[in-house]
C-alpha cells in the first residue's frame, strides 16, 4: 500500500465525512494540531517499537550470509554428486587401480596353477625314472622337483599378495562410494537447512523493508504551476506539477499526489463530485483519470537535482455551484532498496465560480498562479488554510488543518508493502 493512499484516505475522509470531521475538529480544539499529530504518530508506532529489533542493515547482512551459505551448500552437494558419478566411471583412478589389481591377482592365480602343473610333471618324471637311471639322472630329476616346488611356493605367496591388493583396491572404491554417498546425503540435508535459513532471512528482510517507516523529506518538492485563483464551472484548467529531487540520492519511483476539494453555502455542502482530474504521461496526448485519493502519475528515476513535469487537467462540471476550493499537492517516493518517503502537502486556494461567473483571474506575471504555496515544515502544523487565504469556510479550514496534522504524522508512521 502506498503511503500517500493512507494519507489520501485521511484527507478524503476528513473533508467528506461530517462525523469524522467533527471528531477531528474536536480533537484539534482540545489538543491542538501539533498534539494531534503526535498522538497519531505515537499510536501508530507504539506496537512497532522495539529497541532490540535488528536493523535493516543487519537483516540485509544476514540475508546475504544466508545466501552465501546456501550457495556453498549447493556447491557441496554438486561436488558430492559429481564424485559419486565419477566413481562409477572406468577411468577414475581408484577404479583403474582396482581393475589393475584384479588383473594382477588373476595372473598370480594362473601362475600358481602353472607352477602346480610344473611340480606335478617334475614329480611324475622322477617317479617314472627306469631302474637303469644313473645317480646323476635321478639327482637332476629331483632338482627339477625341488625347483618346481619353490616356484609354486613363490607363486602362492605372490598370488596371496595380489589377492590382498585386489581386495584392498576394491574396498577403496567401495569405501569411496560409501563416503561420497554419505557426503551427498549430508550435503542434501545441508542444502535443505540452508534453503530454509535463507528463506527465513529473506522473509525477515522483506517484512522489515515492508514495515519500515517512510520519512518526511521536504528535499523532494512538488509545485503546482498554472492553477488559477478562480476557476469557472464548465471549464477545463491545464496545469503541471513540477517534481524536483533535492535529495542527495536517486529516487527510483516518484508519485505526485493531487486532490481537489470544495464546499459551498452556509451548510458547507461538498461539491467534489463536479471535479474530474486527469494526467498525461510524458510525451503522450492520452489523458488518464486520477481516481480520488490515488497518485497522479509516476516519474523517475530522478537523479539528485533532476526535475520532471507531470501534465494534469482539471475539468469542472458546468453544473458546479460557486464554492470555496483548495487543492492539495504532494509527492511520495519508493526506492528499490525499500526506503520510502514523501514531502508535506502544499495547499492552493481557489474560488470556484458558477458557470455565469467571470473567467479565471490571470497572474500579474503572466499565466495563472495559486494564491498560496505554503509547505508545512516537519514538526510544525499549519492550522489555517492559507496564509493569504480566501474566504475559505470553517469546514474547509478544519479539514485542511486535520489533513496537515494527519499528513505529517502519517508520513512518519505509515507502512508500505512491497514485493521483494
Amino acid at each position: 500500500m502506498k503511503l500517500r493512499r493512507i494519507l489520501a484516505t485521511a484527507v478524503v475522509t476528513a473533508v467528506t465525512t461530517p462525523a469524522v470531521l467533527f471528531a477531528a475538529g474536536t480533537a484539534l480544539a482540545e489538543t491542538g494540531p501539533g498534539d494531534l499529530r503526535t498522538t497519531v504518530r505515537e499510536s501508530a508506532t507504539a506496537a512497532d517499537t522495539d529497541d532490540d529489533s535488528p536493523t535493516i542493515d543487519k537483516l540485509r547482512k544476514a540475508a546475504e550470509e544466508a545466501q552465501k551459505a546456501y550457495d556453498a551448500a549447493l556447491a557441496r552437494k554438486s561436488a558430492a554428486a559429481a564424485l559419486l558419478d565419477a566413481l562409477s566411471e572406468d577411468d577414475h583412478p581408484l577404479v583403474v587401480a582396482a581393475a589393475t589389481a584384479r588383473t594382477e591377482a588373476e595372473a598370480a592365480k594362473e601362475a600358481v596353477t602353472a607352477a602346480g602343473t610344473a611340480l606335478a610333471d617334475a614329480e611324475k618324471a622322477l617317479r617314472e625314472l627306469p631302474g637303469t637311471a644313473t645317480e646323476e639322472e635321478r639327482a637332476a630329476a629331483q632338482a627339477k622337483v625341488t625347483e618346481a616346488a619353490k616356484t609354486l611356493a613363490d607363486a602362492g605367496t605372490a598370488s596371496n599378495t595380489a589377492q590382498e591388493k585386489a581386495k584392498a583396491a576394491s574396498k577403496a572404491v567401495d569405501d569411496a562410494r560409501v563416503a561420497a554417498s554419505t557426503e551427498l546425503h549430508l550435503a542434501t540435508v545441508a542444502v535443505k537447512d540452508a534453503r530454509e535459513a535463507k528463506e527465513a532471512a529473506d522473509e525477515a528482510l522483506a517484512d522489515a523493508l515492508a514495515d519500515q517507516e517512510c520519512v518526511v523529506d521536504n528535499d523532494l518538492t512538488s509545485v503546482a504551476k498554472g492553477l488559477p485563483a478562480k476557476i469557472t464551472a464548465g471549464t477545463t484548467v491545464d496545469f503541471t506539477v513540477t517534481v524536483t529531487n533535492g535529495t542527495a540520492g536517486t529516487l527510483d519511483d516518484v508519485n505526485p499526489f493531487v486532490f481537489f476539494h470544495a464546499t459551498t453555502g452556509d451548510d458547507y455542502d461538498i461539491v467534489d463530485e463536479h471535479f474530474t482530474l486527469e494526467w498525461a504521461p510524458e510525451g503522450s496526448t492520452e489523458w488518464e483519470d486520477v481516481t480520488e485519493g490515488t497518485y497522479a502519475g509516476s516519474v523517475g528515476p530522478l537523479k539528485p537535482g533532476a526535475t520532471e513535469d507531470v501534465k494534469l487537467r482539471l475539468t469542472v462540471d458546468a453544473k458546479a455551484p460557486a464554492a470555496d476550493g483548495i487543492a492539495y499537492v504532494a509527492a511520495d517516493y519508493d526506492n528499490e532498496d525499500g526506503s520510502c518517503g514523501g514531502n508535506d502537502m502544499t495547499e492552493y486556494d481557489f474560488d470556484l465560480l458558477a458557470a455565469a461567473g467571470p473567467a479565471p483571474t490571470p497572474s500579474p506575471t503572466g499565466g495563472t498562479t495559486p494564491q498560496t504555496n505554503t509547505v508545512t515544515p516537519q514538526g510544525t502544523t499549519n492550522g489555517t488554510l492559507a496564509a493569504t487565504g480566501s474566504s475559505a469556510t470553517l469546514q474547509l479550514s478544519a479539514a485542511a488543518a486535520t489533513a496537515v496534522a494527519l499528513g505529517a504524522g502519517a508520513v512518519l508512521v505509515a507502512r508500505r508493502r512491497r514485493t521483494v
